[in-house]
């Protein structure tokens, strides 16, 4: 199969692009809106905050994922904690343009958002062949072997 599989992930722009516009249209229909200016003032304030603490969120993101597939196991590599595995799969939802992981690794749950310009072409076709294909079933990092 396409075993093992290390990709470097980079944020999307496109979900960068999703984040602004959806926050500057809460932005526009609450400025329309009927509602007292100290909510609107208030709400706009969060609007912004949301959208701050998003982006920042960004900078603390996985940014590679290590996937074998024969084995099964997932690896996770975040910047201050270095290569994580990941002891549950919980969830993989695979559609043509997009790929969500949710994985448990390291005591959180992570929820990975992938868009074809967060990784290479090739490399988000054969994570979506693997998540396809691949067992939710992952084995213990020390204990998994070949069979």
């Amino acid at each position: 199969m396409f075993s093992p599989l290390e990709v470097a992930i980079k944020p999307s722009r496109i979900l960068g692009w999703l984040q602004i516009l959806s926050h500057l249209l809460v932005v526009v229909l609450l400025v329309q809106s009927v509602l007292p200016l100290y909510a609107v003032s208030s709400l706009i304030v969060l609007a912004g905050l949301s959208l701050w603490f998003g982006f920042r969120q960004r900078s603390n993101a996985v940014r590679a994922l290590r996937w074998d597939a024969d084995i099964p196991s997932i690896a996770l590599y975040v910047p201050e904690e270095g290569w994580v595995s990941a002891q549950v799969l919980e969830s993989v939802l695979v559609w043509r343009w997009l790929l969500v992981l949710r994985v448990h690794a390291a005591g959180r749950r992570w929820r990975l958002v992938l868009l074809p310009d967060s990784v290479t072409r090739g490399a988000f076709r054969r994570l979506s062949v693997i998540a396809r294909l691949a067992p939710m079933q992952l084995s213990e990092p020390d204990q998994a072997t070949r069979n």
